[in-house]
């Protein structure tokens, strides 16, 4: 279910050829999908849309962009891709990265793709106001006590927090907010 190439500096590319035999819009004759490359903080991420006719699109989305600048504005990279019902594309995507490089990718229509990203934000939503909440009680608790003990949680609060953010992609996009 994931791609592995392990740990390497070399770029890989992948090749696929998707032909539209449905639309997720019955009544639409072309519809957007996108392209997840489901990993954060990949160096090089760039994909290739070849459509029958000739003419080819190239996207970017990666830590080399800002992610104001990404086609779509989600910690991972994902890339929009415009069918017609019954065209087939051919795709090639460049990916490199200094760490482990492991990733699945999807194509997902559109309702899909928004229901997949408003639960995960949601999920990710929770987790960062748990972690808030319990990094003020404690900072509270230490204040009200002076018992070093709620520093040191405190601290290792914020490591995690800061561990997470930077993983998770969402530090990143918090700081060129």
């Amino acid at each position: 279910q994931h791609i592995n190439f392990g740990y390497s500096h070399s770029a890989y590319w992948l090749r696929m050829e998707i032909l539209c035999d449905i639309s997720p819009d019955q009544n639409s004759l072309s519809h957007d999908w996108y392209f997840e490359v489901g990993r954060t903080l990949i160096k090089e991420a760039e994909l290739f849309v070849v459509y029958p006719d000739g003419r080819w699109v190239k996207a970017q989305s990666d830590v080399r962009i800002r992610y104001q600048d990404r086609p779509i504005r989600l910690v991972n990279s994902v890339f929009p891709i415009s069918m017609k019902k019954g065209e087939k594309i051919k795709i090639y995507l460049r990916i490199k990265s200094d760490s482990a490089l492991y990733f699945p990718i999807t194509l997902w229509g559109e309702q899909e793709f928004v229901r997949k990203v408003a639960r995960e934000e949601f999920l990710y939503g929770i987790f960062w106001g748990g972690m808030s909440v319990m990094l003020l009680y404690n900072i509270f608790l230490f204040v009200a006590m002076r018992n070093r003990s709620y520093l040191y949680y405190s601290c290792y609060l914020i490591s995690v927090l800061l561990f997470v953010g930077i993983e998770s992609g969402h530090g990143a996009a918090w700081l060129t907010h």
